[in-house]
């Protein structure tokens, strides 16, 4: 059932000149995809023009992969990035645990070409088989996987949200590094984040989708049965993964649905944020992509005179300086897990 791989075409120049066969043949692949119009540009361009072309705070991105577009965007031209209403992020664990990388995702060449960190996890001989074993198993017990597939560009989007993005930048690591902001920026970033902590309580339920799919109203449809071909294998390696997973309480987690509930649903006064100080690591040997807030409950302190990047004693990294520091905006609640399932299912199927 895999799709054809001629759509990749459409997002190239055609050649010049085309034969009347090669010519016959390209439009062949544009009539069996005109439900959509490919764009030539890399995507941080694209993204650019769009926030150029609308007035601001109508254009609200959701994220649910790793932020390097955004921040070459940003990196590109920062006041038309700022246009933007706000950045909704599916990424990161604050409070729990991180998670281990996408065997598919780590098998394209757009993963494999991440630089891998001068270090190894794994303490053997550096045959090409360990490396291959290092490359593919650069994870940390607490990032999660888009956070820490690019480290650095979330933590220069996220350093956007400052009054003073050089404060919580991420160091500058090699020739191909992208540039410092400029010092004075108009306005702060509003990034929404959804981290594992409030998407991983958010399911799919088996139990649910099952008595949904075998309803009168549903039951033989054809959305139905493309539905169930791969949720239900799903659900079947959910539990082959775990022998304690209770069978009736199975469910997918619903991690990057999530982010589009709120874009959609935003004005829902049941969500909750808290701000908080979150500052991505990009460098660690073993933390890796791990957010990190201050937990020591210490005052911030206000109208200080020293200079931005005067080093304070007992405070490194500037984390009590109200001048500096990020402004994340954490998703802590949301309308209801269990509403959300069902919501999922009436949006996709229709209600029964």
């Amino acid at each position: 059932m895999s799709p054809e791989e001629t759509w990749k075409s459409l997002f190239k120049p055609a050649p010049e000149p085309l034969s009347t066969e090669e010519a016959t043949d390209l439009q062949k692949v544009k009539d069996a995809h005109k439900l959509f119009t490919p764009s030539l540009k890399p995507a941080h361009e694209e993204m650019l023009q769009l926030l150029r072309d609308n007035e601001p705070d109508t254009i609200t991105i959701v994220a649910i992969g790793p932020l390097t577009n955004l921040a070459i965007a940003a990196a590109t031209d920062p006041e038309a990035f700022l246009r933007v209403k706000e950045v909704v992020v599916m990424g990161g664990a604050v409070n729990w645990p991180g998670n281990p990388p996408d065997l598919h995702l780590l098998s394209s060449p757009l993963i494999t070409s991440i630089p891998v960190p001068p270090f190894n996890l794994i303490k053997q001989p550096n045959t090409p088989l360990r490396r291959q074993l290092n490359i593919r198993n650069q994870m940390t017990p607490g990032a999660e996987f888009n956070t820490y597939a690019d480290s650095v560009a979330a933590a220069r989007v996220y350093a956007l949200t400052s009054p003073n993005p050089k404060t919580t930048m991420p160091p500058i690591v090699g020739k191909k590094a992208l540039p410092p902001y400029p010092e004075k920026l108009s306005r702060q970033l509003k990034v929404k984040l959804f981290p594992l902590d409030i998407t991983e309580q958010h399911l799919l339920p088996r139990t649910l989708f099952n008595k949904y799919i075998d309803s009168d109203a549903l039951s033989g449809s054809p959305l139905t049965e493309w539905a169930s071909l791969f949720l239900i294998s799903t659900f079947r390696k959910i539990a082959s993964l775990d022998s304690h997973l209770d069978p009736d309480t199975i469910g997918l987690h619903l991690h990057d649905p999530l982010t589009i509930w709120y874009a959609m649903a935003s004005s829902d006064p049941l969500w909750k944020f808290v701000t908080e100080d979150l500052r991505v690591e990009t460098s660690g040997q073993w933390t890796r992509g791990c957010c990190i807030v201050d937990r020591r409950q210490r005052e911030v302190k206000q109208d200080l005179t020293h200079s931005l990047d005067e080093e304070v004693v007992g405070d490194a990294g500037g984390w009590r300086d109200a001048r500096k520091g990020n402004r994340i905006e954490r998703a802590v609640e949301s309308p209801g897990g269990e509403k959300f399932a069902k919501l999922l299912l009436e949006r996709v199927f229709g209600s029964v």
